[in-house]
């Protein structure tokens, strides 16, 4: 039987995860060469960037860890940490 917190737990992770992913897409969509890399990883290392990006607690935290990821990418690097 489910009870209403895993309920409310799940719809609050998956709104927390889409708005992560679409602050990581903003970013990306703002440098067509970084989009062009991350569109080529794995789907792994995909996961590891939207992972470290969504772990922040805070929201300025988030938002200076997608420019950060920017960056990695543009650096090369397949995993963020």
């Amino acid at each position: 039987m489910v009870d209403n917190l895993s309920v409310a737990l799940s719809i609050f992770f998956l709104f927390t995860k889409n708005l992560i992913y679409k602050l990581f897409c903003q970013k990306l969509s703002a440098d067509k060469k970084a989009k062009k890399i991350f569109d080529a990883l794995s789907p792994s290392s995909k996961k590891a960037y939207l992972r470290w990006t969504g772990s922040a607690k805070r929201e300025e935290t988030r938002q200076a860890r997608a420019a950060s990821a920017i960056e990695k990418l543009l650096s090369g690097k397949k995993v963020p940490v």
